[in-house]
C-alpha cells in the first residue's frame, strides 16, 4: 500500500456528504457545497465544521474493513474535544484541508492535542492507580 492515497474528487466529496443526507443534517446547501468544490485544488478534503456535525454524528459513516464506526462508552465526552490554537479550524461552514507535505500539520496537530488530552485524564487501569 502507498504511502499516501489520493482523496476523491472534491466534487466527489461532495456527492458522498449529499447522498449520505450529512449536509442536510448540517444545515448546509448544495450551493454551499458546489462553492467549496470550486476551488480547484488536488488532494484536499472537503471538511464540514465540527459546529454543524459533531464527532458522534459523523462516527456511524465511517468505514474500516466494511465495519461500521461507533463511539465507547468512555469517550461520550468526544463531542465536546476542541482543536488546539494552532490548528482552530477557519469559521465556515465547509472549508478545506490542504496537504502541504506527507507529515501534514494537521495531523501533527492532531496528535499534540490528544497528547494534551491523555496527560490530563486518568489511568482507566484501576492497577495503575492503585501504585500511584
Amino acid at each position: 500500500m502507498p504511502a499516501s492515497a489520493t482523496l476523491p474528487s472534491l466534487e466527489d466529496q461532495a456527492a458522498r456528504l449529499l447522498s449520505l443526507g450529512l449536509a442536510e443534517r448540517a444545515g448546509i446547501s448544495v450551493d454551499e457545497l458546489r462553492e467549496a468544490t470550486r476551488a480547484g485544488v488536488a488532494d484536499a478534503l472537503l471538511v464540514v465544521h465540527s459546529d454543524r456535525l459533531r464527532a458522534t454524528t459523523l462516527t456511524p459513516f465511517l468505514r474500516h474493513r466494511g465495519k461500521a464506526g461507533f463511539v465507547v462508552t468512555d469517550m461520550t465526552d468526544v463531542d465536546e474535544f476542541t482543536p488546539v490554537q494552532e490548528a482552530a479550524p477557519p469559521a465556515a461552514d465547509v472549508y478545506l484541508v490542504i496537504r502541504k507535505d506527507e507529515t501534514s500539520m494537521v495531523v501533527h496537530n492532531f496528535i499534540k492535542l490528544a497528547r494534551r488530552f491523555l496527560s490530563r485524564k486518568r489511568s482507566l487501569n484501576p492497577a495503575h492507580e492503585a501504585a500511584r
